[in-house]
């Protein structure tokens, strides 16, 4: 039907040729490009029959813009006045490419190495009705240190509705859910990790389950746990010491929290 080559293409008509950087999946297909003699990077809603652009959205002219959602479409871009910084700076667009908010700016980065490709399996950010929740690294300290923090932003008003910041010893590690709640698991070098929910609405925690501490077990490695249609937690990444100094082996526990 058509394709992309190399990341170039056309976009339809007189237009100048473009080069693709994104394309991300989900509800809707987006494409994230550049177009020769421009100044602009733009985001295209495509539509799958054709690769023409239903709708564009002009934003900034860097590399570093990134769509975070495709449903609803959030994009982040570089701070102007710092964007070497890394900070979150994110938009939030409308059915038609229409700007709707800019969520209210914090100190807050992305977590390293999570994917950056808008669909739902991105677990750092989360929608739940017209409430983003985001796991991410505040700024680094006079210490070096940099603390996990939740923030949850309406998507609507762009305000900022609550946050929470990890103490010291412990970090907020970002989970895959299909529930109504965020479930994250907190891994707690000092009292032990536990699996919490949290309201996105409100920003409440229960605490789902704790599991044992044991720093003989632990890898440098962090634990990924993941929700999927039924409460089902997978912690991964545990050593098991095995007999008469054989090499040891990674294993993962399953559970069904109550």
């Amino acid at each position: 039907m058509w394709q992309d080559n190399g990341g170039r293409y056309q976009t339809g008509g007189n237009e100048p040729e473009c080069h693709g950087t994104q394309y991300t999946g989900g509800r809707q297909l987006l494409r994230l490009y550049h177009c020769i003699g421009t100044v602009v990077t733009e985001i295209a809603a495509v539509d799958p029959a054709t690769g023409h652009n239903r709708w564009t959205h002009k934003t900034v002219d860097s590399p570093q813009v990134e769509i975070l959602s495709s449903s609803p479409v959030v994009y982040s871009e570089p701070d102007p006045d710092r964007p070497l910084d890394g900070h979150l700076r994110m938009s939030v667009l409308d059915a038609s490419g229409r700007p709707k908010a800019c969520l209210a700016a914090g100190d807050e980065r992305r977590i390293d190495g999570n994917a950056d490709n808008g669909s739902s399996l991105v677990t750092d950010l989360q929608v739940r009705g017209d409430v983003l929740v985001a796991t991410a690294k505040s700024s680094i300290d006079s210490a070096g240190d940099a603390a996990t923090k939740i923030v949850a932003w309406s998507l609507t008003s762009g305000r900022r509705l609550w946050e929470h910041t990890a103490a010291t010893g412990s970090d907020y590690v970002p989970t895959l859910s299909d529930q109504p709640q965020i479930l994250t698991y907190l891994d707690n070098y000092r009292e032990g990790p536990a699996l919490l929910r949290i309201d996105p609405a409100t920003g409440r925690q229960q605490t789902i389950r704790t599991y044992p501490q044991d720093d003989r077990q632990r890898l440098n490695t962090r634990y990924f746990p993941v929700i999927d249609r039924q409460p089902l937690c997978l912690v991964g990444d545990f050593e098991e010491k095995l007999a008469g100094g054989k090499s040891t082996r990674v294993k993962a526990l399953i559970v069904r929290p109550a």
